[in-house]
């Protein structure tokens, strides 16, 4: 009789890849709900969270299409294509985010009626929104990176950057900044100042990683 899983299906690259991938979002989502526990009353965070997660949806599109485009042509060895790839889809995801977040921001005072006809939720979601969503576009471009390594065969690297930039940093803030200045205000602006730092340690890593590629794919031709 045939066994039960053959063996060799699992390939171990693969597993270890979506391990890592659900691993970095799962201490995102613990993060969401120690953020929201500590600090927020729920019922004026979810209304908000909703409208932002349409933004996000949009620009995730992108993430996930460098993943696919760079995997592809990394495969190739067409080193190249993978820095045009990272412009084009940070370009894009700007544009996305950009339009679409300053968009919810706008109309948030319809939006969340939507949702709540509560005057103080209304009002502190559309405080967050000038915060969050008028820079959502910071986020994509950090996600959009992120989904370069990937596609490049880099998971743990961008992993540990995300964590320490977009994790540990708003903990460390909260204890420390927020601590000294209890406002929402104060704890909102780490949230585009975290997606920067992060954003450009990507950077650093990519274009290390890049010009390796480059050299070799040099080497190659």
């Amino acid at each position: 009789t045939s066994p039960l899983w053959p063996p060799g299906i699992i390939n171990k690259r693969i597993f270890t890849k979506a391990f890592q991938e659900s691993f970095i979002r799962q201490h995102f989502y613990v993060f969401f709900i120690y953020i929201t526990f500590y600090i927020y009353d729920v019922r004026l965070v979810e209304p908000v969270k909703s409208m932002e997660g349409f933004v996000y949806t949009a620009m995730n599109a992108f993430y996930q299409a460098t993943i696919s485009f760079c995997g592809q042509n990394y495969g190739a060895r067409k080193y190249r294509r993978v820095g045009k790839v990272l412009l084009i889809c940070e370009i894009l995801v700007i544009i996305v985010g950009t339009v679409l977040g300053n968009l919810v921001y706008f109309f948030g005072g319809t939006l969340l009626q939507l949702y709540s006809t509560d005057a103080e939720v209304i009002q502190y979601g559309i405080l967050r929104l000038s915060f969050i969503c008028v820079t959502y576009a910071l986020c994509g471009m950090m996600d959009t990176i992120v989904g370069v390594l990937r596609g490049i065969g880099y998971a743990i690297m961008p992993m540990l950057v995300s964590l320490t930039g977009a994790c540990l940093f708003r903990i460390v803030w909260i204890y420390t900044i927020f601590k000294q200045v209890h406002t929402l205000e104060c704890l909102y602006i780490s949230y585009p100042i975290s997606w920067t730092v992060t954003f450009l340690a990507h950077l650093v890593c990519f274009i290390v990683i890049y010009r390796k590629l480059l050299k070799r794919e040099v080497v190659q031709e």
